[in-house]
């Protein structure tokens, strides 16, 4: 995760620079779920993880928004 999260908002920053227009972009990190799946047992559940994970992703996804609208700005 602590490698994960930097990369994911590198991630996003750059893909603002480019056009979406029409797209979309999905972020899942494999966890994996338990029953049904290949998530051992012993694994943390996948769900209590989602559900930390999620602001996670959202903050990243407001920094990226942060640092494209700084760079409109400085132009």
């Amino acid at each position: 995760m602590k490698q994960w999260l930097p990369f994911l908002e590198k991630t996003l920053t750059l893909w603002l620079k480019r056009n979406q227009a029409g797209r979309e972009i999905f972020v899942v990190p494999e966890m994996g779920p338990v029953r049904g799946g290949y998530n051992f047992e012993q694994l943390p559940n996948s769900w209590e993880e989602a559900k930390v994970l999620r602001p996670l992703i959202a903050n990243a996804w407001q920094k990226a928004l942060i640092s494209k609208q700084n760079n409109l700005k400085s132009m």
